[in-house]
């Protein structure tokens, strides 16, 4: 087969484009629109509440009272210039952040077009393979979260490995010092990453042991490789010890089980089937091409093709190290979102099977009329794809989502409540809380609270907690069947003690806000927001509801 023509390869720039394009225009709709859709998860506005406070000059924290690191940092440094920007334009600020993180998916794509072009020399699995990792990435990703610049960078690395032998004995230093730094970065992307530089480190190790370097050299390389990798996230993790007394983010220590092993059997289900179809065809192209998840090829001998292969071969051990630590140690929280880096792995296989398809059948049909029907398979997938997202995932308006609802609650509690409100919420906090505008405490996970918060909830403290933080009112997402007599029992979880607070009753005649119900994927299936008051006007130590009871 010859090679397609630099015309034909410049249009594949324009695939991830007009793939992005429909995302792009649905960022610029109105906000009660994007939010039905849950296209923006409710974990992002974390993100967007602490960045806000911090370009505020309040620090980070998510409900202005508490210092929080519960988040990843390199996206909430990169959130931080649009809301220092923009202030308390908080709409506008939202798509902003949607279209960056839109921008880095459309990086990502462009950088994994250039992977598969080392891979395959025909236009057509390229072709497939950039709509299928670019669909993934547009309409299976979660939005305005840090997936977009970890799966830039984690490309960034399997371009590199790919492009030169970063990992051989005669990569210049240059070369090791750059790899380093982008392991670094990914790591700051999202922490548990950390697998990728992990299994980076079992490729050099295997690399020096199967051709036998100099102790010197090892020493050399491996101080380059990894000497970023520490030097860079230290300021990151000192802040972490010394203002919160761990290294990781509070969000990951409440989800960790370490050094009880689980396993959590959970994780597995939770990762979807467009994550196990990228895993599955990445592991069959790569036991078909004979790579060993611990080499990078045969140094300079080696084809550009076969470094590709090597480098995604280092992916999926990390992702497989990441998958083995999740089942064993992460106890609650999962998401699918976690190992997005392995849609490259799906990318390549679509692209793989495609070039087995074409050899197959070459023979028996002309070249000519091969590339036509190829052609036509590549202008079908792109329709689906642009159909299906544009339908199903952007066009999925619900008038009655969870989503909506909170945002409505929010935009009431905005212009209905003092501008100091305090409000603790026992439902989903971070919509309701960055469109509101109000200090707002999460007592449903605890995932940006501090420390002292898991340890009240565990003395069953709660309500004395949420007194001394000035607390007026509570957001509650209500199941029907759990209301007896007009009032609702409801406790908050300490996860890093995995122990409950005391029973708090709320009277729920007494909401001064109370949404239609809606339809939920638990409980009853309905549910409804009602926002109750709880510290009274006579003082700080009283509540018209909400006390805890006492046994």
């Amino acid at each position: 087969m010859s090679h397609p023509s630099r015309r034909r390869q410049r249009l594949l720039l324009w695939l991830p484009i007009l793939l992005a394009l429909p995302l792009i225009i649905f960022f610029l709709l109105p906000v009660d629109r994007i939010v039905a859709t849950g296209m923006v998860e409710d974990d992002a506005f974390y993100y967007l509440k602490v960045a806000s406070h911090v370009a505020a000059g309040h620090g980070s924290t998510f409900d202005g009272i508490d210092r929080t690191n519960g988040y990843h940092p390199l996206w909430l440094t990169l959130l931080v210039p649009i809301y220092f920007l923009l202030g308390a334009r908080l709409d506008l600020a939202f798509r902003i952040a949607c279209l960056l993180g839109v921008t880095l998916f459309l990086a990502a794509d462009w950088v994994a077009l250039g992977l598969l072009r080392r891979i395959f020399h025909e236009l057509a699995p390229t072709a497939l393979g950039v709509v299928f990792f670019a669909f993934l990435t547009f309409f299976s990703s979660s939005q305005a979260m840090e997936t977009a610049p970890v799966l830039f960078l984690t490309n960034l690395i399997l371009l590199m490995l790919a492009s030169r032998d970063s990992l051989g004995i005669d990569a210049d230093a240059r070369s090791e010092w750059g790899l380093g730094a982008l392991l670094s970065l990914v790591f700051l992307a999202r922490l548990d990453m950390v697998f990728l530089g992990v299994a980076v480190g079992i490729a050099l190790v295997a690399r020096w042991l199967r051709e036998r370097w100099s102790v010197k050299r090892f020493f050399t390389k491996t101080t380059r490789l990894f000497l970023p990798c520490l030097l860079l996230p230290a300021p990151y993790l000192a802040w972490n010890w010394m203002c919160f007394g761990h290294l990781v983010p509070i969000s990951g220590t409440l989800k960790s089980s370490f050094p009880q092993v689980g396993p959590h059997l959970y994780v597995l289900k939770s990762i979807g089937p467009h994550v196990i179809f990228s895993l599955g065809v990445g592991a069959v192209v790569l036991i078909a091409q004979g790579c060993r998840a611990v080499g990078v090829g045969n140094a300079h001998s080696g084809s550009t093709r076969e470094r590709a292969f090597s480098a995604l071969a280092i992916l999926a051990l990390s992702v497989f190290l990441q998958l083995t630590y999740a089942v064993l140690f992460e106890k609650w929280g999962f998401a699918h979102w976690q190992v997005a880096p392995s849609f490259i792995l799906g990318a390549v296989g679509v692209g793989w099977i495609q070039e087995r398809f074409a050899w197959t059948f070459l023979p028996r049909i002309s070249a000519e009329r091969l590339r036509s029907f190829s052609g036509l398979f590549i202008v079908l997938a792109t329709a689906v794809a642009l159909g299906w997202g544009s339908w199903k995932r952007l066009g999925a308006y619900d008038p009655n989502s969870f989503y909506l609802g909170e945002w409505r609650a929010a935009r009431w509690a905005k212009e209905r409540l003092p501008n100091d409100a305090v409000l603790a919420a026992k439902s989903d906090a971070g919509l309701f809380s960055y469109f509101s505008g109000l200090k707002v405490l999460n007592i449903n996970d605890g995932l940006v609270n501090d420390f002292d918060y898991q340890a009240a909830v565990s003395r069953k403290l709660l309500g004395r907690h949420l007194i001394s933080k000035g607390v007026r009112w509570i957001l509650l997402s209500v199941d029907p069947d759990n209301v007896y007599q007009g009032k609702l029992r409801f406790r908050a979880r300490a996860y890093l003690y995995d122990s409950e607070s005391e029973d708090v009753e709320v009277n729920l005649q007494e909401a001064i806000y109370r949404s239609d119900s809606f339809s939920v994927g638990w409980g009853s299936g309905r549910m409804f927001l009602a926002i109750v008051p709880f510290v009274s006007r006579g003082g700080p130590d009283t509540a018209e509801s909400g006390l805890p009871l006492k046994n």
